[in-house]
């Protein structure tokens, strides 16, 4: 059985702003003096619901981690995978893997975990659907023994193992089919910490397990518990992050305003951390036969006429890049060639040719949909400009995460929508989260149709055919068929205070709070 590494030391690259040594897997430990203490950080979304299956959208990925686990963390983005719930694994052949767990995993409510908890755990959240890009590649399960699971994959598509290992948290049946809450309000899990109190819209809080399952010496970095109270602030309004941090209502402010940063630079008592974002800030286009963005030409003379390095400067200050593909260039498999190519470089002549030849020469209006998160009202208000000058009215639709995470699924609800994507690994993955006709029922998460495409996307997500020329043939199509547009990613500025000797980030760049190594002095 393959063993891993747990405290595997990952440094991150970071802009010169980063003023203090800052790495993502770094040898820790707890101090017995600060069980009494409590980190407060600052994050711009409500986590919504604790249900460990739901929609993994910003705020909940903020906080979920304290409560739940998963088989395995990546190091980094299509870095090794290192140890949770898992102990190791081995390829068995082509498609499958053998996982083995440890064998005294037990939950915050005294449940055992076995092997059958984990498979009822995929098993939900496949049936669920929301995680459908990480473990729809599970043909099946086999159950070995309470601790060894056969995992059996109906691909062999490059990364289909790593995702679907650090995809799904693991519960316990017994207690997950006990409450009828689902664990929404309620949650339990293995993770180091039990969840306090929720104040919707305003904060929830963390209290550190003294029955945690996992030793000291093999605890996974991030599921250390290195203080006692974890409380995450929901602070919506960027600009309100910052104020939060220097008037000391919270240690850590996160996603704050890339106009802010300077505050914490060369200033006594702060320190900041500048990680580029993976995620992508993308448009994604109803192509239902019955909306109007089923029309091709249409849809590229949106893409014509967003001007992306104004949206960048917009709403990131320019702190990032312009796309060149539907996704970020921080990928393995990510060509440099495109950077240098057209990818619908602003042109708005261009855009008013294609929308006459769309059969709109007189304008049209169109619904963009969007989160009511700061960010994306910016870049939707920016983007609702740029259209007008080329004769598209849009009118915009704004709802919360629970709201814009049901209707995206519906084609009758919006012609386009603000979005932002990433994967765990590689520039195809993202590819597949959105254009994966067989994750998606038979079209892609925009009702689109098309064998060829699938076919090419295949191809590429192969692992015995993953390569550059098959990588680039999926992301001309892309770009011909204009699906979906990549506008830009930006810089994520994490600012914090002297309490923080170092931050702990998952392989997305995600706060820990818990698993980050303090200044016990400073409290």
């Amino acid at each position: 059985m393959k063993k891993r590494t747990l405290l595997k030391v990952l440094s991150l690259v970071l802009t010169a702003s980063m003023l203090v040594p800052f790495t993502a897997f770094a040898e820790g430990g707890t101090d017995a003096g600060l069980d009494d203490q409590t980190v407060r950080i600052a994050i711009p979304f409500d986590p919504a619901t604790m249900e460990p299956w739901a929609t993994m959208g910003d705020g909940r990925i903020d906080v979920i981690r304290h409560v739940y686990e998963y088989m395995f963390d990546y190091e980094h983005i299509g870095g090794d995978l290192l140890p949770s719930i898992a102990s190791g694994y081995e390829q068995v052949d082509d498609t499958t893997y053998r996982v083995a767990i440890y064998d005294n995993i037990t939950d915050s409510a005294g449940n055992h975990i076995t092997a059958d908890d984990v498979v009822f755990s995929y098993e939900t959240t496949i049936e669920i659907g929301n995680q459908g890009i990480g473990v729809n590649t599970i043909d099946h399960m086999d159950v070995i023994d309470d601790t060894t699971i056969d995992f059996v994959f109906n691909t062999t598509a490059a990364g289909a193992f790593a995702n679907a290992m650090t995809n799904t948290p693991i519960v316990s049946k017994a207690a997950y089919e006990a409450d009828p809450d689902h664990f929404a309000s309620n949650p339990v899990g293995t993770g180091p910490y039990v969840m306090d109190e929720v104040i919707p819209g305003s904060s929830i809080s963390f209290s550190k397990r003294d029955d945690y399952w996992q030793s000291e010496e093999e605890c996974a970095r991030l599921s250390q518990a290195n203080i006692g109270h974890v409380v995450y602030k929901v602070i919506p309004e960027a600009s309100q992050l910052s104020i939060a941090l220097e008037s000391d209502d919270v240690d850590i402010a996160y996603y704050i305003a890339s106009s802010d940063a300077h505050r914490f630079t060369d200033t006594e008592g702060y320190h900041l951390a500048a990680l580029p974002k993976d995620l992508a800030e993308v448009v994604l286009f109803n192509c239902d036969p019955e909306n109007v963005f089923a029309n091709r030409e249409l849809r590229q003379a949106v893409c014509y006429a967003i001007d992306s390095a104004a949206v960048l400067q917009t709403v990131y200050d320019g702190a990032g890049g312009v796309c060149k593909t539907y996704g970020s260039p921080l990928f393995a498999d990510y060509n440099e060639k495109w950077n240098e190519e057209d990818y619908y470089d602003y042109d708005p002549d261009k855009a008013k040719e294609l929308l006459a030849e769309a059969g709109y020469p007189d304008g049209i209006t169109v619904k963009l949909m969007t989160d009511n998160g700061s960010l994306h009202t910016r870049m939707a208000q920016v983007i609702q400009s740029m259209l007008s000058v080329v004769g598209i009215n849009t009118e915009i639709l704004s709802y919360d995460g629970t709201l814009i995470n049901t209707y995206r699924f519906d084609p009758t609800q919006f012609d386009f929508y603000i979005t932002n994507k990433s994967s765990f690994d590689y520039i195809t993955s993202v590819w597949k989260f959105s254009f994966d006709q067989v994750a998606y029922k038979g079209r892609t998460l925009n009702f689109y149709v098309d064998a060829d495409l699938q076919a090419m996307l295949e191809t590429a997500l192969d692992s015995k055919t993953h390569t550059p020329e098959n990588i680039d043939a999926v992301h001309y199509a892309l770009k011909d068929l204009a699906l979906g547009y990549g506008i830009c990613y930006g810089t994520n500025y994490i600012a914090y205070n002297d309490k923080i000797a170092e931050l702990a980030v998952d392989f997305k760049t995600r706060v820990i709070g818990g698993a980050c190594i303090f200044n016990p002095d400073k409290f």
